[in-house]
């Protein structure tokens, strides 16, 4: 799962989705270690961003958690052309240096 911040949506003329009611599609962008150390909700991370499948409404500057790959057609029952999916929406996050772990 990758932390990424919500930083827009897709807007499609049509829907690829068979229950556009059940979702939609929004852009993120993964955060490094460096956006971890000095959060900023208006900085988008140098990584490149992603579509993901979102049910949960997120709105743009959401902290969410991001499963890809095979793992993120898992919630459907049926197959999803989708690679990216908004697993959950975090409160916050508390990162500490691995060389500070105790």
């Amino acid at each position: 799962m990758k932390v990424c911040r919500v930083i827009g949506e897709v807007v499609l003329s049509h829907s690829i989705f068979p229950d556009q009611s059940r979702g939609r599609l929004c852009l993120v962008s993964p955060l490094g270690k460096d956006d971890l150390l000095n959060p900023s909700e208006t900085r988008i991370s140098s990584q490149s961003s992603l579509v993901t499948y979102d049910h949960l409404g997120v709105h743009t500057g959401d902290l969410v958690g991001v499963v890809e790959g095979g793992e993120a057609t898992r919630p459907f029952s049926h197959p999803m052309p989708i690679d990216a999916y908004c697993a959950c929406i975090l409160d916050h996050i508390r990162y500490q240096q691995p060389d500070q772990l105790q």
